[in-house]
């Protein structure tokens, strides 16, 4: 994560820094009506290439609105961290858009696990239905991170159906594993850390996959971090009786 941060950009304009301190500013201190229309210009315009990163755009300002979020400051500098990814992606700011856009996905899936598990402590109907909510975005963001990547034209992307096959399929098991977390007696954080840590791991196995570099190795190193993470949880948590 930190050398796809460092291969983002080289130099950043002054602009967009600007354009990310208004974003988190308009998040915290106006309401979230005048914020909708700041978000709105900032990504329209230039209006270039939008539908492109309409699905993490559109989901980040669901996700972030009243009915999930109360302001807060850490939710403020969050906002303005997404904003100066995106727009540096969107905008051709970044060198490593790439990377860019991988983060931006990434961070709103985070969000989205996050929302999803801070709703509901126990089993229950709604969360089910929920789950297939998350289940279904979560194959929204990686479809289009691989559309992305394939508009990039450097690699060479498996062609439908077996690319869409393959999503559908990391997707279906992030949203079984949602359900094996609700069994498990986890806090909110060990939850939302483990669902998004394996949703991590999925997305760099899809890119892999789909741009047909994936190796054993690489499913190797991935499967053994995603094991050793598991693996601290369990010893770390406290079970009771």
């Amino acid at each position: 994560m930190v050398e796809k941060l460092k291969s983002i950009s080289r130099q950043i304009p002054w602009f967009l820094v600007a354009k990310a301190l208004v974003s988190g500013f308009a998040w915290y201190f106006l309401h979230f009506g005048i914020f909708l229309v700041v978000a709105f210009y900032f990504y329209f315009r230039p209006f270039y290439q939008p539908m492109k990163f309409i699905v993490p755009f559109t989901a980040f300002l669901v996700l972030t609105s009243p009915l999930f979020f109360e302001r807060s400051l850490g939710m403020a500098l969050l906002a303005g961290i997404f904003f100066f990814i995106i727009l540096g992606v969107k905008d051709l700011i970044f060198v490593g858009r790439r990377h860019g856009f991988e983060v931006a996905v990434l961070f709103v899936s985070f969000l989205l696990f996050l929302v999803f598990f801070s709703r509901f402590d126990d089993w229950s109907t709604s969360m089910v239905l929920w789950s297939l909510g998350v289940f279904f975005v979560f194959f929204l963001l990686l479809k289009n991170l691989t559309d992305y990547n394939d508009s990039l034209g450097s690699e060479q992307i498996r062609k439908e159906p077996y690319g869409l096959i393959y999503l559908f399929f990391s997707a279906f098991v992030l949203w079984q594993l949602s359900w094996v977390l609700f069994l498990m007696p986890f806090s909110l954080v060990y939850r939302t850390a483990l669902l998004f840590i394996t949703s991590f791991v999925f997305s760099e196995l899809n890119i892999a996959y789909l741009s047909q570099s994936l190796s054993r190795r690489k499913i190797l190193g991935n499967f053994s971090l995603l094991f050793v993470v598991f693996v601290l949880a369990l010893a770390s948590n406290r079970w009771g009786l």
